[in-house]
């Protein structure tokens, strides 16, 4: 059996976003460092002509991995998402646990986890047909619901 998200899961999501953030503002003065002590040096030619090409290139890669963050970010919101989802199918308050797995399921659209929680709660609440349809859509991305605790 497999289980669905733990709240050491979610944490571990954040943690590594803000590990991303930091390492990321860590880079970026250094590339404003680097980019003041390379302007000391225009005096040398081969360095006064490649200065501006070298700071776009940085720049563009700079953003680039701004966009690596943006989906730790995005990765972090679907675990928590569904974590939350769980956590309310539990305590029996499936409508909320329909919503959150719904939230979840708009972050990561070709992820049959949310669809798992959600046709369970949509049992939970009698709606056969929304579960079966639930259900169908997780086994259409590979997933098999009986395999998975929630």
């Amino acid at each position: 059996m497999k289980h669905l998200p733990t709240g050491a899961t979610v944490a571990s999501r954040l943690i590594r976003t803000l590990l991303f953030v930091a390492v990321q503002l860590a880079a970026g003065a250094g590339l404003v460092w680097l980019y003041l002590q390379i302007k000391k040096f225009t005096w040398i030619p081969l360095i006064g002509a490649y200065l501006n090409q070298l700071v776009i290139l940085l720049a563009v890669m700079y953003l680039l991995m701004w966009l690596s963050v943006y989906w730790s970010y995005q990765d972090f919101r679907f675990v928590s998402d569904l974590h939350n989802a769980c956590q309310k199918f539990r305590e029996g308050r499936f409508q909320e646990a329909v919503d959150f797995a719904t939230m979840a399921h708009e972050r990561k659209k070709r992820q049959g986890l949310p669809h798992v929680v959600r046709a369970r709660a949509y049992a939970a609440l009698g709606s056969v047909l929304l579960a079966e349809r639930d259900f169908d859509l997780a086994r259409g991305l590979g997933l098999e619901p009986d395999h998975f605790v929630i």
